[in-house]
């Protein structure tokens, strides 16, 4: 699956995280992005939409984030993956959110190639490095 076709979905409450991940995400060419402040707004949207969504990203500073995530898994199963996005998490948070259901995870402060490798990760998309031609030296003339 290609980036425009992604139906990605958000919950993330600060204005302004919503703002630079949506921009970073159109960035990135997905078209499909629903955003919500609240988990209980993505809940009720869960109950009709779910089967649209293919990647749900999580703030793990929502105070039932890890409780949203275990509704989003019992509802989605393994179809939808899910990114929890994190400020300087421990190690005890990261094991919840596994268990929770989380597929991986971004820290905060990240960048638009962070963002874009762990969704092609999380979509089974390799991307391919770069190769570097042959010096002229190398070539045979």
């Amino acid at each position: 699956m290609k980036m425009p076709d992604l139906h990605l979905v958000v919950l993330q409450k600060q204005d302004v995280g919503r703002d630079v991940l949506r921009d970073i995400l159109r960035r990135c060419q997905i078209r499909n992005i629903q955003m919500y402040s609240s988990s209980s707004e993505l809940l009720v949207a869960l109950k009709t939409q779910v089967k649209k969504w293919n990647i749900v990203i999580v703030d793990c500073s929502q105070p039932d984030a890890l409780e949203v995530v275990t509704k989003i898994r019992e509802a989605a199963g393994a179809s939808v993956k899910i990114l929890i996005l994190f400020s300087g998490p421990t190690k005890e948070e990261v094991m919840k959110a596994i268990e929770a259901g989380v597929n991986d995870f971004l820290t905060l402060p990240f960048s638009q190639a962070t963002v874009e490798e762990k969704l092609n990760k999380l979509m089974g998309v390799e991307k391919k490095g770069f190769e570097t031609p042959p010096s002229i030296f190398q070539r045979k003339l």
